[in-house]
């Protein structure tokens, strides 16, 4: 009954709030550390029929007035006479034979959410009165290992079968028109399912997920297969329909009929690699997505476009090259590929959408070319083994968690076109031992820096930054003034001062086995203290004289050296 009260109290909610509700995909949906979560979840309710909120609000009780339990093996299932629709049932009930009619009133559909998560159900016979089922009507149903389908049904939603992960075969029958968006995805122990000539749309994502699914037969009365509606499965073979009107297939790869889109690799070669053939200029959404046993692929020059999630989930592909044909990286174009090493980034590419390389945690640097004018949100979240990244001068913001999770990048220079920096872009970056951030800067987001322990910010004295690090609560051992800079030299190399602070902040050209003795005083200034990376480029240096001036020395100001003398004068 839980679900019906739910209902109820979102009906509410709908009717007195105006919602711009968007299409999430499946593979979407993984708590992107808040993206999209709460939009996803005020989605799939806004998928229930309208005459459930135009209920709620005439004032009655759904369980009064329309609303009868039926009672069924386990529990109950709840009928709505109204619109004919089954709309819940008991998460106990084991099995269902819906009749045609309850109390006299004709079963037409099952409702969306109906039987939703209810895990008991192994088994369910769906009268012939039904024409739909609708979305998300059995997702999540991890018990389910038998569902008869009549000739009634005319459509299956998105989403209906979802996750129904014990459902080893399933026949659609030939009165089924359309199959919606993921309404198979994540059934990974389907093997077979038979396809009818009636069938002239799959939807996106339909049969994503489906990894012991094989086989299968497209026939060629299918006029739209949506994007990944084969993504992740490990198909062997593909019975396709050579006069289908809108479709080729060729090589394992499903094309449009003049194989200008690549719309997905359903068969992957022996190889393990796979070559694009010329004839592509767009490579569409999901199509390679989950084929985690490819590890090269070949991108021809006359490729412009590459969709969104294109390579997500390809955990062998070890490099690739993007032609300079190519204008931009989608949403997701890399997300954990996780053996990815090396990839070639060319001028042509203008802008790197959110998460298009989130969780390439093998990929050591990357350079951006300064034709890049924006770097998305959550870009390059995880990437655990990068240590090295230059951005290029044509950026003007840094999103949300872009490299958050980086926890070996040590070094970044923000250019001076950045001037804004989003909410937790550097959290977790523990290496991270020195940042420098452009006075430009404006705008710096909650938490940016959260988890950067010991990092150093090279700033400008009361800048934005500057406000921002001291409400922070940053050490001022770990600030240093680029504008108050003074170079020293010594005995064995040069030092650096920032005279604002009185802080020793650098050194430089030093001689292998020399020593260096910090003086007390440099320009009037008092040597008072040593930063945290002070000497992190003389690790060559055997011996070091420190004055008594000097009353705060940073956490990891001597990290760097294996042997180092000490003297304080």
């Amino acid at each position: 009954m839980y679900k019906k009260i739910l209902s109820l109290f979102l009906s509410i909610i709908f009717t007195f709030t105006n919602f711009s509700v968007f299409h999430v995909s499946a593979s979407e949906i993984d708590l992107d550390m808040t993206e999209n979560v709460t939009d996803y979840s005020i989605n799939r309710e806004s998928t229930e029929e309208n005459n459930i909120i135009e209920y709620a609000v005439s004032g009655g009780s759904i369980e009064e007035n329309n609303i009868i339990e039926y009672a069924v093996s386990g529990g109950s299932i709840y009928f709505d006479k109204s619109t004919g629709k089954i709309t819940d049932c008991d998460r106990s009930v084991t099995s269902a034979n819906i009749p045609n009619k309850i109390e006299g009133f004709s079963v037409t559909s099952i409702g969306s959410f109906a039987f939703e998560d209810c895990t008991s159900l192994t088994e369910i016979s769906i009268p012939n009165s039904v024409s739909s089922i609708r979305n998300y009507a059995f997702e999540g149903c991890t018990s389910l290992t038998e569902i008869s389908i009549p000739n009634s049904v005319s459509s299956i939603g998105n989403y209906a079968f979802r996750g129904c992960s014990s459902l080893p075969k399933i026949s659609i029958p030939n009165s089924v028109s359309s199959i919606g968006s993921f309404a198979f995805a994540d059934c990974n122990n389907l093997t077979e399912i038979s396809i009818p000539n009636s069938i002239t749309s799959i939807g996106y994502g339909a049969f994503s997920g489906c990894n012991n699914l094989t086989e299968i037969s497209i026939p060629n009365s299918i006029t739209s297969i949506g994007y990944g509606a084969f993504s992740g499965c490990n198909l062997k073979i593909v019975n396709f329909a050579e006069d289908n009107p809108n479709y080729s297939f060729n090589d394992g790869a499903l094309y449009n009929k003049n194989k200008t889109i690549l719309l997905g690799l359903l068969i992957i070669p022996n190889s393990q690699k796979f070559i694009i053939p010329n004839s592509v200029s767009s490579i569409g959404n999901y199509a390679f997505e989950g084929c985690t046993s490819l590890t090269e692929i070949s991108i021809p020059n006359s490729v412009s476009s590459i969709g969104y999630s294109a390579f997500w989930g390809c955990t062998s592909l070890t490099e690739i090259s993007i032609p300079n044909s190519v204008s931009s990286i989608g949403y997701s174009t890399f997300r954990n590929c996780s053996s990815l090493t090396e990839i070639s980034i060319p001028n042509s590419v203008s802008s790197i959408d959110s998460s298009a390389f989130r969780g390439c945690s093998s990929l050591p640097k990357i350079s951006i070319p300064n034709s890049v004018s924006s770097i998305g949100k959550l870009a390059f979240v995880g990437c655990t083994s990068l240590s090295e990244i230059s951005i290029p001068n044509s950026v003007a913001s840094i999103g949300n968690w872009t490299f958050s999770g980086c926890n070996s990048l040590t070094k970044i220079s923000i250019p001076n076109s950045v001037v804004s920096i989003g909410n937790y872009a550097f959290s977790g970056c523990s290496s991270l031992a020195e940042i420098l951030i452009p006075k430009n800067v404006t705008s710096i987001g909650d938490s940016a820096f959260s988890g950067c322990t010991n990092t150093v910010f090279k700033i400008y004295k009361d800048s934005y930054t500057d406000e921002y690090l001291k409400k922070e609560g940053i050490n001022f051992l770990r600030i240093v003034y680029i504008d108050y800079i003074v170079e020293h030299v010594v005995s064995g190399g040069s030092i650096y001062i920032d005279t604002y602070t009185g802080t020793i902040v650098d050194c430089d050209n030093v001689v292998t086995g020399s020593s260096i003795t910090i003086p007390d005083k440099i320009n009037e200034v008092d040597v008072i203290a040593i930063n945290n990376i002070a000497f992190k480029n003389c690790d060559n240096l055997a011996e070091i004289t420190i004055p008594n001036s000097v009353t705060s020395i940073g956490n990891t100001a001597f990290d760097y050296f294996n042997k180092l003398i000490f003297k304080i004068y």
